[in-house]
């Protein structure tokens, strides 16, 4: 977490968020008692992003094409507090979400759909819930990661079935990647991330 107090771990397998405490003199972590969150069924919960304060955790789900929205409790514990969908058109059955992040100025999220190729866009209100804010191509096929450059002005979405990159340029207004201003060769990006 953002404060460095707890560790959580995502189990696509078995439907579940797991915590734990960290000790910061030994290094071990230590499973809360109150350390496992069962999420839906055949969810598949694969990444997440935590707000700036860390009050609320966004859980993408691989399976389910899904975003929850946790509240994050004192004691490192989470509350579902809502659940959304990912794809703009339900009647694609065969779509795999990936990753997902929060935006510079932390006003909007982002998540990939691997299927549709796209990028979701939610706003994220001031309590911290999602509304929809729209969708935007991935520029390729199969976006497996994307990223969000230090600037906050630009998406690269790393498409690994159509071997590119495509940059988008942020709207700073609407949250949506316009778009692409660019597109690059790659072969088969599974990973992107920009060097501090």
């Amino acid at each position: 977490d953002p404060a460095g107090k707890y560790v959580y771990v995502s189990d696509l397998g078995l439907n579940r968020l797991m915590m734990y405490n960290f000790d910061t003199g030994t290094g071990k972590l230590n499973l809360l008692e109150h350390g496992i969150v069962p999420v839906t069924e055949g969810s598949g919960p694969r990444h997440f992003a935590f707000n700036a304060d860390g009050s609320k955790l966004y859980l993408i789900n691989e399976h389910g094409s899904t975003i929850v929205t946790f509240s994050v409790e004192e004691n490192g514990g989470l509350s579902s507090l809502q659940t959304v969908p990912t794809k703009k058109d339900e009647s694609i059955v065969n779509n795999y979400c990936a990753d997902i992040h929060i935006g510079k100025d932390g006003k909007f999220l982002y998540g990939s759909n691997r299927g549709e190729n796209s990028i979701v866009i939610y706003k994220i209100g001031d309590d911290g819930l999602l509304s929809l804010a729209g969708h935007s191509t991935s520029g390729g096929d199969w976006p497996r990661n994307f990223v969000i450059d230090p600037s906050g002005n630009f998406l690269l979405a790393g498409n690994q079935r159509s071997d590119n990159i495509s940059v988008f340029r942020i709207n700073n207004k609407t949250g949506i990647p316009e778009g692409p201003v660019d597109s690059t060769i790659m072969k088969g990006p599974a990973c992107l991330k920009f060097l501090p």
